[in-house]
């Protein structure tokens, strides 16, 4: 029997905290975009087709190549190939269908925009993105706090989508809590976490699963009350050939031998085997388990 990590691998997934680009995929005929802004519609129509279509994308290969600006992509991904990367999506329901693109303000080869997501896990998401202007046309040069902040809340709102029972996030509840500790942050903080997730590096991962383990570890002093316990339990329960009243009976064993803490520091570790003296303790409660049915 070996222990089932608690919450799995907290992981930045597309489109979700775990979230690569806020959506990523172009729309039919970007490719035409370009140029001066001089065609039809000019710098606000060109500024309205570059937003949406990084909003709805599902690849990161065109995007991080010519909407973002190299400043861009430096600043939030480190470099072109993580950036495209970080890109790759599913085209799942969860990524958004379109974008409203309000108060488009431009200045010479600068520009801002308000950008609203919608559709998809992210809908309603709100806030100002900048945009720069060089030989090549409109590109994307920043994602300002208030869109950052609202994308990330949205992404961990009623519109969740869970990959199952074991998605770390299925619970609300939990997933309510991870989405209030990243909000709390600062502005600087709040932006150098939201980039590391952005570009799925390990500071963003470690972020998360400092959140979701501080979420979970609550039980109010009662064995096998919280819910860090209850995840760590309910994989022992999942062992197979292995008698209900014996798993059990090494589940209340563990209870005694095996601290929250200990579960908290291997789930937090992001390890993906049980550690060498947690081991040893399943295995020595399950073989006592087994005498003692053995012996009824």
């Amino acid at each position: 029997m070996s222990a089932t990590r608690p919450g799995g691998a907290v992981k930045v997934r597309a489109r979700r905290a775990a979230a690569a680009l806020p959506g990523l995929v172009l729309l039919t005929g970007l490719a035409a975009c370009g140029g001066d802004g001089s065609a039809a519609g000019g710098d606000e129509a060109r500024i309205i087709d570059v937003a949406r279509a990084v909003v709805t994308a599902t690849s990161g290969e065109t995007v991080c190549r010519s909407q973002l600006s190299g400043d861009f992509v430096a600043a939030v991904f480190g470099d072109l190939d993580t950036c495209v990367r970080a890109g790759t999506d599913s085209g799942s329901a969860a990524d958004a269908t379109g974008a409203a693109v309000t108060d488009v303000a431009v200045d010479g080869n600068s520009a801002t925009a308000v950008v609203t997501e919608q559709g998809g896990v992210a809908d309603g998401a709100t806030g100002t993105w900048g945009f720069v202007r060089d030989a090549d046309g409109w590109r994307v040069a920043e994602w300002r706090l208030d869109y950052l902040r609202a994308d990330f809340a949205a992404q961990f709102g009623p519109a969740y989508r869970s990959d199952g029972a074991d998605d770390p996030f299925a619970d609300p509840v939990v997933r309510s809590c991870v989405s209030h500790r990243f909000q709390g942050l600062g502005d600087t903080e709040f932006r150098t976490t939201a980039y590391a997730l952005l570009r799925g590096s390990a500071a963003g991962s470690q972020a998360l699963r400092t959140w979701y383990y501080d979420c979970i570890s609550g039980g109010g002093g009662k064995p096998g009350g919280s819910t860090l316990r209850r995840i760590f339990e309910d994989g022992l329960r999942q062992a197979d050939q292995i008698p209900p009243d014996v798993i059990e009976c090494v589940v209340r064993k563990l209870r005694r031998s095996v601290s929250d803490a200990e579960i908290r520091a291997m789930g937090e570790s992001g390890a993906t085997t049980t550690p060498a003296g947690i081991q040893k303790r399943i295995q020595r409660a399950t073989v006592d388990c087994v005498d003692s049915a053995g012996a009824a």
